[in-house]
């Protein structure tokens, strides 16, 4: 059971996880034609690690009502929730095992935040051979291909079901006063 307000922040951040999710799929399958263009493989990177932080959010939030059920503070501030990625990074790792998230999504997160670190940092970024290559101070580099965001964008759809599922287990069932229940069938014997 979730209090009102919070249940309501923490759908609030997986809604906006599931907008952003939907701007990275959008960007990447209708924007091929320009797929030579780094900046638009770039972006997609951006808003998959949006979407991350996005479902980070809804999962802490989540979680510290299911741990702090019924204290004050909870209905007061946000202050629960860490401002920096890093921060709901950690919290998110702490809690994966508990909540039993699927190695497979805990990698993906990893994979994500570290691709939009390189990103971030990348003095040089170009296109070679259908692969966005993210080059760093040291020569360090990534490259990632159209395929693997596209491979991303439905793991992160499925990572956001998974979320998605624990939230929902634990929402409070709708409870009908007398005058809102549902007419009943008059062939019923009673």
């Amino acid at each position: 059971m979730l209090p009102n307000r919070l249940e309501s922040e923490c759908l609030k951040h997986f809604n906006m996880a599931n907008q952003k999710l939907e701007v990275s799929y959008h960007l990447l399958t209708q924007s091929s034609s320009f797929f030579n263009s780094p900046k638009v493989l770039a972006v997609v990177i951006d808003f998959l690690y949006k979407c991350i932080d996005e479902a980070l959010s809804s999962l802490i939030i989540y979680e510290n009502i299911r741990r702090f059920i019924g204290k004050s503070i909870l209905e007061e501030k946000n202050s629960f929730l860490p401002k920096d990625f890093e921060r709901k990074y950690n919290f998110f790792i702490k809690i994966s095992k508990e909540l039993l998230i699927s190695k497979k999504h805990i990698d993906l997160v990893k994979k994500i935040r570290d691709l939009y670190k390189q990103h971030e940092k990348s003095p040089v970024e170009f296109v070679r051979k259908d692969n966005l290559v993210i080059c760093s101070n040291e020569y360090k580099i990534e490259k990632i291909s159209f395929k693997e965001l596209s491979d991303m964008i439905i793991e992160t759809k499925k990572f956001l079901f998974e979320i998605y599922i624990i939230i929902k287990a634990h929402q409070k069932p709708k409870i009908f006063t007398m005058s809102e229940m549902p007419e009943m069938e008059s062939g019923m014997h009673g």
